[in-house]
């Protein structure tokens, strides 16, 4: 929610990833063979050129083919093998999918990071992938093993950081996937862009919420949304504050703002459930939890978990016992290395 105003994202790379190898065939077409998805049509290569949407998983791949095919990248016939350790949904699958194939077709060719990432957003956007963003493009290239990273939406840096080893990051799926996330996304975004204007016209210098204090929007006229925007401009404070303790290796003060900005997500902003909130109030209170909040666009999905490394698989454990008694199901538990991004591999 920070990307579309200037803010600051904190993400991490796991070792969930897909691994893909492309290699030449004699048929001139574009193959895909892999265990993790349904059987695919092969394409011409010649066909690249006007490729419109089979509203299929190799919209993605396909279109990431066309758009090397056009820039005189791709031109023979491939092979991809796919092979997939990500969950279904949830962890920027279409990103790590797009940027993946990529960096598996273009072979000796260099494409720039920000280039690449700017070619793999457009594809995702083109095939209806409308909640795609660049923030999850940039972790997936230039995530760190041990660290994350901080992407700064004003002045476009990104900068690595170290989390303390004796940390763990845990993800637990709330099993909620509403399908109006995009809408609800978009609406909050055109929220913010509505208090943004009532702020302008009180302080007209204001470029984005990177410019406004807690102090100055309480001199704003109290509107509904106004709240949306306390979150954006907390969110950015803390992000700020949660490397400074990262640095410190104070876990529990990084679990602190963790859990305050799933607070404010969920007071102010308004995107979790009840299945999420259950699993955040039930994390906090089973031992070596620092802090939990939910993870990506929210409205569902996934929370993050900070747990003390030494209490990870018993966190595991505990936290779908819990959700089990309440809901009757055990959710999907990943317990996550922070890991570098994209590569490739001879």
């Amino acid at each position: 929610h920070e990307e579309p105003h200037q803010g600051v994202v904190l993400a991490a790379a796991t070792d969930q990833a897909f691994h893909i190898t492309a290699s030449p065939n004699s048929l001139q077409s574009i193959r895909f063979f892999s265990d993790d998805f349904p059987p695919a049509e092969p394409l011409p290569v010649h066909a690249l050129g006007s490729y419109k949407s089979r509203q299929a998983w190799t919209d993605i791949p396909l279109g990431i083919a066309a758009t090397l095919y056009r820039e005189g990248i791709v031109t023979q016939g491939l092979d991809l093998l796919i092979h997939s350790s990500l969950p279904p949904a949830g962890f920027s699958s279409s990103t790590a999918l797009s940027i993946g194939t990529a960096m598996a077709l273009m072979g000796d060719h260099h494409i720039d990071g920000i280039e690449l990432a700017d070619i793999c957003l457009k594809v995702q956007l083109d095939f209806g992938y409308s909640t795609a963003n660049l923030a999850d493009l940039y972790t997936c290239l230039y995530g760190r093993e041990h660290g994350a990273v901080r992407i700064d939406f004003r002045s476009k840096e990104i900068d690595p950081f170290p989390l303390p080893r004796k940390m763990a990051l845990v993800a637990v799926d709330s099993g909620v996937w509403p399908s109006t996330v995009r809408e609800l996304t978009h609406h909050r975004r055109r929220e913010c862009q509505a208090v943004l204007g009532l702020i302008r016209e009180k302080f007209p210098d204001v470029a984005s919420f990177r410019d406004v204090t807690p102090d100055a929007l309480n001199e704003v006229e109290l509107v509904a949304p106004l709240k949306r925007a306390r979150y954006i401009i907390g969110e950015n404070m803390r992000s700020n504050a949660f490397i400074h303790a990262a640095r410190l290796g104070n876990t529990e003060l990084m679990g602190e703002y963790v859990t305050q900005s799933h607070r404010s997500l969920q007071r102010d902003f308004e995107c979790s459930c009840e299945e999420v909130d259950y699993l955040v109030s039930s994390a906090l209170e089973l031992t070596g939890t620092h802090g939990a909040r939910i993870m990506g666009a929210g409205f569902g999905g996934w929370t993050l978990n900070l747990v003390r490394q030494d209490s990870a698989a018993e966190f595991r454990n505990r936290i779908r016992e819990v959700f089990n008694y309440r809901y009757g199901v055990f959710p999907q538990v990943i317990i996550c290395e922070p890991s570098n991004g994209a590569s490739r591999v001879a």
